[in-house]
């Protein structure tokens, strides 16, 4: 393998523009074979995804307004990390405010990355299954409206890449505990 080629910070880090769910920073860079450039990332809490299933295997997502996409999507439920927050209590949270369910049993499948070039951000994939009854109505964000669909997991049909690695992760992990 080859030695690690690491940059070296010439300038501090500065916040160039800032929202409520991320920052853009920009760093000025040494190379270690000469030169500087400037590099621009995205700051942003880790993310949440949580394929979740009742006691009665039904595949639980929800369906959403996503702004980027200006369309409407059905997609597990996921959210941001709070700041001291630790991923497995986030993926609990949003399943509670998102559907009104507590989560009875999780599992974390897969933690990693989702664009390190310029964000910084992890994404951790959770398999869950509620407790049998809703424990409360949906605790949303102002600006989110909601709808909670069951479902069969293999009806599910993943509509982008993250979706699509925790689609597969889920159906490994589900596959797995059918033959137990």
């Amino acid at each position: 393998m080859k030695d690690k080629v690491q940059y070296t910070s010439v300038e501090d880090e500065k916040v160039v523009y800032s929202c409520h769910i991320f920052d853009v920073a920009e760093e000025k860079m040494q190379s270690p074979i000469g030169g500087t450039a400037t590099f621009t990332k995205i700051k942003s809490p880790d993310w949440v995804t949580v394929i979740l299933l009742n006691s009665s295997n039904q595949l639980i997502t929800v369906t959403q307004w996503r702004h980027g996409i200006k369309d409407i999507q059905e997609e597990f439920v996921c959210g941001c990390v709070e700041k001291n927050e630790a991923p497995i209590v986030a993926a609990c949270r949003e399943v509670k405010e998102e559907t009104g369910f507590n989560v009875g049993s999780i599992k974390e499948l897969w933690s990693g990355f989702t664009n390190p070039a310029f964000m910084t951000n992890k994404m951790h994939i959770f398999y869950a299954v509620t407790t049998d009854d809703p424990a409360e109505k949906q605790n949303l964000d102002k600006q989110e409206f909601i709808t909670v669909n069951f479902s069969h997991l293999h009806e599910f049909t993943p509509k982008s890449a993250m979706q699509y690695l925790a689609w597969v992760l889920a159906n490994g992990e589900f596959n797995k505990n059918a033959t137990k």
